[in-house]
């Protein structure tokens, strides 16, 4: 398993931007989010359980749904390099393609496409592993995907309609004033529709400089990947003995050769412990295995290593806040 991060930079941009609304500092560190534990290094990472975290008790704080609307629209989650890429663009289809290119700069989990039909073009958006979607993110995202939209192509972009995966909120009202266009849910994909013609607008740029911010670029994303060759391991170990119920650090340690002050180091270093480790492993495995309608809740539990199943409904309540029963029933249908 691939431990999943964000840019700590988004992160702390989100957390300015929620400044800008009217949350104080104070009552940011009082819900147990410092603000000052963020770095200034734009090449930081944090996990996605631990942003996830963030993102709930922000929304505990505000207690508005369209908060995470009002932060994608203020929110600039793209790294200066990348906005030089796309700034020195030919024409706005290739602006739209290097952001999701490099879209794993910005975060790992999530995911994109543009689609050209024969009039309309649609940006869809999901995230990956799906676990880590929530309302908020995606509301934060699309709203993101229509200002960046507009603010490209100004008075010349027209968007039809914006699809939303989650069922009809009671607050959908919320959603037809932010965006002021035709919104569809329960929907199949979270999806962007806009008029085709702007993607062949034309822009002039230097592509010597673009040339050179590419190859640091796609060194970035090299490195993203071999930043976490150790995890990667580790989880392989995990994975491959989970059903035995005895997974815990003397185990790895035999199995890499390596003292639990090296492991616990080496992984500190790709930002995750080796207890959250185990955990999102747990978790991601658990959504897959409940997708099985034939697989028993007490057999699911036995594969992820739990002695009891007790044990294993205690942990789902505290990734999903809800019963293993009542998740799989409306995941599945």
């Amino acid at each position: 398993m691939n431990v999943v991060t964000i840019s700590e930079t988004v992160v702390k941009n989100i957390l300015d931007a929620a400044i800008e609304y009217g949350i104080t500092l104070n009552q940011l560190k009082r819900s147990g989010i410092d603000y000052d534990d963020l770095t200034l290094n734009p090449d930081a990472r944090i996990g996605m359980e631990k942003y996830l975290k963030m993102e709930s008790k922000l929304k505990e704080l505000v207690r508005d749904e369209g908060f995470f609307l009002y932060i994608g629209s203020v929110l600039d989650p793209i790294p200066l390099s990348i906005k030089y890429i796309i700034s020195n663009s030919s024409d706005n289809w290739e602006r739209i393609n290097y952001v999701l290119r490099y879209l794993r700069l910005i975060c790992e989990a999530y995911r994109m496409a543009l689609i050209e039909q024969e009039d309309n073009a649609e940006i869809y958006f999901h995230v990956s592993p799906s676990h880590y979607q929530t309302v908020s993110t995606v509301q934060m995202v699309m709203s993101n995907i229509v200002g960046g939209l507009k603010a490209t192509y100004q008075e010349g972009i027209n968007i039809i309609m914006i699809n939303f995966q989650q069922e009809h909120p009671g607050y959908h009202q919320i959603y037809s004033d932010f965006f002021k266009t035709p919104i569809w849910f329960n929907q199949t994909e979270n999806s962007v529709v806009f008029q085709k013609d702007v993607l062949s607008m034309m822009h002039s740029g230097q592509p010597y400089l673009q040339e050179v911010l590419i190859q640091h670029a796609d060194r970035l994303l090299k490195e993203l990947d071999v930043s976490k060759e150790f995890s990667n391991a580790i989880s392989k170990i995990i994975i491959e003995n989970l059903h035995t119920g005895n997974i815990n650090i003397r185990l790895v340690e035999r199995a890499v050769n390596m003292s639990r002050q090296t492991i616990y180091r080496r992984l500190k270093s790709e930002n995750i412990s080796f207890s959250t480790l185990l955990d999102e492993i747990r978790k991601e495995r658990a959504t897959e295995y409940l997708k099985t309608k034939t697989m028993k809740i007490e057999e699911i539990a036995f594969l992820l290593g739990y002695s009891e199943t007790s044990a294993f409904n205690h942990a789902f309540r505290r990734w999903f806040g809800r019963r293993v029963g009542e998740y799989r029933k409306n995941t599945t249908g």
